[in-house]
């Protein structure tokens, strides 16, 4: 029974240390979005094309589309998901509901967007007073224990090597 619990516990380790370079990524990511998040500005963007995709599983049923916008004078691509037409819970509670559609034809083909040179846009609302840095603060957190877990793996297992080792050179 130990050496399951063993084989697993080092399987799962495996796979968290073969996905750290993702954690490190995402960690710069959300970090630079955190760092630049006073000096975001909320733009009214002209869109200039609207890029649908839409996923489908292997029973034939259709999966959520994914909406991009581009904007040539920002020189900027937002992607959102959107189920059903309307904007996914994944970009908070503040956007649930929102319907795509409605929202270009009433703007008049153009959007809301946090926008910074130096870091990615983010979709905003009309309403929207300030930037939210919520969700990039729990990616952070989240990805920063992942990235941990994986540096304490790889190390564990390096001493673990070295004392087997030590202890099959001392027999």
């Amino acid at each position: 029974m130990k050496f399951y619990l063993r084989a697993i516990l080092i399987w799962i380790a495996l796979g968290v240390v073969v996905f750290s370079p993702m954690y490190i990524y995402q960690i710069y990511k959300n970090a630079k979005v955190v760092y630049y998040s006073n000096q975001y500005s909320k733009v009214h963007v002209k869109v200039d094309s609207i890029y649908i995709t839409s996923a489908t599983s292997s029973d034939g049923g259709s999966g959520p589309n994914y909406y991009h916008f581009y904007n040539r004078k920002y020189n900027t691509t937002l992607s959102l998901l959107a189920s059903n037409g309307s904007i996914s819970e994944l970009l908070g509670e503040r956007h649930s509901g929102l319907d795509v559609d409605s929202e270009l034809s009433t703007h008049n083909d153009s959007i809301w967007i946090w926008y910074h040179p130096k870091s990615e846009p983010s979709y905003a609302i009309e309403t929207d007073k300030q930037f939210s840095i919520r969700k990039n603060i729990s990616y952070l957190i989240v990805n920063g224990i992942l990235l941990s877990f994986s540096i304490y793996a790889v190390t564990w297992q390096i001493n673990f090597n070295k004392k087997k080792k030590q202890n099959q050179a001392n027999l």
